[in-house]
């Protein structure tokens, strides 16, 4: 029995990895420097899920096609900024992406818990609405913070300031108008799909062996709640 349900995690798990991976490599772009991308979709389910370790793997698997991407040019900023710095780059990919699945998955556990049942679909769209701004936070703290002396940011930040006619030194519109609207747009797609789709299958888990058990989190709460059940009860004895 625990033999059939390593097997069923670990399947599961694999399912999901090779999710993140399929999905790294899908974008549309729509015109106008705006671009759908669909790999935050597998993260944030399996986030949602099974809880902020397995949402870390995911994160961690979606950094690592991030920099496969920007190493052999598949994103073309990625050359660019892998000259500037390496290890920075590296940083970029890996620990937003790391946190972001780990941190949604966190909320997501405990979002689980205050909305039940017919109330769920709340905690699955805060979910989906999350990871979208901890990844558009998170990444671009790492990437300002390694490259913004880089002269193609430079470069990049002095063409939008002339564009949109802001102060260039004021990165909080370079931000808006550089990234904004992808981040609307991301935001838009994650609550179409992701929302409905937790809460299918959130209920299809309850009644399956499909799971990641040896990657549950277990609330340290839970632990201190049970705790205090036992000494209250030693106590009345």
């Amino acid at each position: 029995m625990k033999r059939n349900k390593l097997i069923h995690s670990i399947t599961t798990l694999a399912a999901f990895i090779a999710l993140t991976i399929a999905f790294s490599f899908v974008a549309f772009p729509i015109g106008g420097g705006l671009t759908i991308t669909l790999i935050g979709v597998p993260v944030a389910i399996g986030a949602y899920l099974f809880g902020p370790y397995v949402g870390a793997i995911l994160g961690f698997v979606w950094g690592t096609a991030s920099l496969i991407q920007g190493v052999t040019g598949y994103d073309p900023t990625g050359p660019i900024l892998m000259q500037y710095n390496l290890f920075g780059l590296i940083v970029t990919c890996y620990i937003p992406r790391i946190l972001n699945g780990f941190l949604t998955g966190l909320a997501a556990f405990y979002l689980k818990r205050c909305f039940t049942d017919k109330k769920e679909f709340i905690a699955s769209s805060i979910t989906s609405i999350l990871i979208v701004i901890l990844n558009t936070s998170l990444f671009l703290s790492c990437y300002l913070g390694f490259f913004l002396s880089a002269p193609e940011i430079q470069d990049s930040i002095n063409t939008l300031a002339s564009k949109y006619n802001f102060d260039p030194n004021n990165l909080w519109l370079f931000v808006i108008f550089g990234f904004g609207a992808n981040m609307l747009l991301e935001l838009a797609v994650n609550l179409i799909i992701d929302t409905p789709s937790m809460v299918y299958l959130n209920k299809y888990l309850k009644n399956s062996p499909v799971n990641i058990d040896f990657l549950a989190f277990k609330s340290p709460f839970d632990k201190k709640d049970k705790q205090e059940n036992q000494n209250n009860s030693s106590n009345s004895k």
